[in-house]
C-alpha cells in the first residue's frame, strides 16, 4: 500500500512561507517545542496526526524529546516517510492541521487516499487505523493523575 501524500513541491512552498522570517532550524526548533507541547497538555492529540504520527514520533525522537516512548511502527513510518525530515515534517503538520478542521484530532482511525494498486495516479480511500500502546498509555496516566 502507498499512502497519497501532498507532493514535495508543495511542502516547499510551504517551507518557503514557514521559513521567510526566521531560520531553518529556527523554524525547525520552534515547530517541534509546539507540537510537543500541544502532546504534553493532552497526549491524546498523538491520534490527529493519523498516519502521519510514526513520522512525528520520529521527528521528537531524533531532537531527544522521548517522553512520548520509543518505540515506532516500522510499517507505519515507511508508508508516511519522505526520507527528509523537512518533508516529515512539513507532512505531519499539514495533515494535523488537516485534522483539526475537520473535527477528527481524536479519531484513531482516519480515513486517508491512497494510490491505486494498479499504480495510476488514481487514489482509493483506505482506512487507517492508529494506536500507539505508550501513547495511549501516557494518555491513561495523565487523565489519572488529573
Amino acid at each position: 500500500m502507498k499512502l497519497y501524500k501532498p507532493e514535495p513541491s508543495h511542502l516547499d512552498g510551504l517551507k518557503k512561507q514557514a521559513t521567510a522570517n526566521q531560520t531553518v532550524e529556527e523554524w525547525r526548533k520552534h515547530l517541534l517545542e509546539r507540537t510537543a507541547r500541544v502532546i504534553r497538555e493532552d497526549p491524546l492529540r498523538y491520534r490527529s496526526f493519523g498516519p502521519y504520527w510514526w513520522i512525528q514520533k520520529k521527528l521528537f525522537l531524533d531532537a531527544g524529546i522521548t517522553e512520548f516512548g520509543t518505540n515506532i511502527d516500522k510499517e507505519g513510518f515507511d508508508l508516511a516517510d519522505y526520507g527528509s525530515s523537512d518533508y516529515n515534517m512539513l507532512a505531519a503538520w499539514l495533515y494535523q492541521d488537516y485534522a483539526l478542521d475537520g473535527g477528527i484530532i481524536y479519531a484513531p482511525r482516519h480515513t486517508v487516499p491512497i494510490v491505486s494498486p494498479n499504480g495510476q495516479e488514481e487514489t482509493e480511500l483506505y482506512e487507517f487505523a492508529l494506536a500507539d500502546e505508550e501513547m495511549e498509555k501516557l494518555a491513561k496516566s495523565k487523565k489519572a493523575s488529573a
